[in-house]
């Protein structure tokens, strides 16, 4: 995946040394201020440098963001969390975890910025939270359809689709210890626990507790496992394989 983002990188930015791409808004961001967030084809989406949120506090850092294809730079609607490429344009999740697409469209409220895309950029997953309660929600992006893909789960977040376009999930069951799921997209399969589902809080934990991933940007897939950060380090776990 970082060859992948980093060949989509050198080849938009390779066109930008000889040809001037044109430029909808303010100046472009400079390539040293700028990461690589996401990569789809031949369009990526990078990044500036990040706010710097309150101290002791929940607020999450914003960045100023664009959508770069060979032709055509695209800013983002002011500061955002996060954003994300799908098959027809790019999404935002803005700081009121609001999340739009390109086109100005609204797609969801209370939004979490954790975004996952499947492999063809059809399917859009992430948590949405709020005073009721949070479960991972996949909007399929050609239908409109959206649906809840973690009933069961007191609390998911932390989405990640697979090559196999079924979804690793981070969640836990009431009174249950957080874990790594694999969830149908579909929504009609129950999610499948990987880790952790049989401890319980107030219990001894032993050698069975997995962290969980601390990040969801550290979340990757190599062959049949999900590597990770668990906040101290490099976490590994073998997925089973789907049916």
């Amino acid at each position: 995946m970082r060859i992948r983002l980093a060949v989509a990188l050198v080849a938009l930015l390779g066109g930008c040394a000889t040809e001037p791409l044109a430029t909808s808004g303010a100046e472009s961001l400079t390539i040293d201020q700028a990461s690589v967030v996401a990569a789809l084809g031949d369009r990526v989406i990078v990044r500036g440098v990040a706010s710097s949120p309150l101290a002791q506090t929940d607020e999450r850092p914003t960045y100023e963001m664009e959508l770069r294809t060979p032709d055509l730079i695209t800013q983002s609607p002011g500061r955002v969390l996060t954003g994300a490429l799908v098959r027809d344009g790019a999404v935002w999740v803005l700081p009121d975890g609001t999340l739009e697409h390109d086109d100005g469209r609204l797609i969801d409220r209370d939004v979490v910025p954790e975004l996952s895309v499947d492999a063809d950029g059809s399917a859009l997953a992430y948590p949405r939270h709020t005073r009721a309660g949070g479960g991972v929600v996949v909007l399929d992006l050609q239908s409109g359809e959206r649906r809840v893909v973690t009933g069961g789960l007191a609390v998911a977040d932390r989405p990640l689709f697979l090559p196999d376009a079924r979804l690793v999930v981070v969640g836990a069951r009431a009174s249950g210890i957080s874990g790594i799921w694999i969830t149908d997209p579909s929504g009609i399969a129950a999610p499948i626990p990987v880790t952790n589902a049989e401890l319980r809080v107030g219990r001894p934990f032993g050698a069975r507790f997995v962290p969980p991933p601390a990040y969801h940007a550290s979340m990757r897939v190599e062959g049949s496992t999900l590597v990770y950060d668990d906040g101290r380090g490099e976490q590994r776990v073998t997925l089973p394989r789907g049916q």
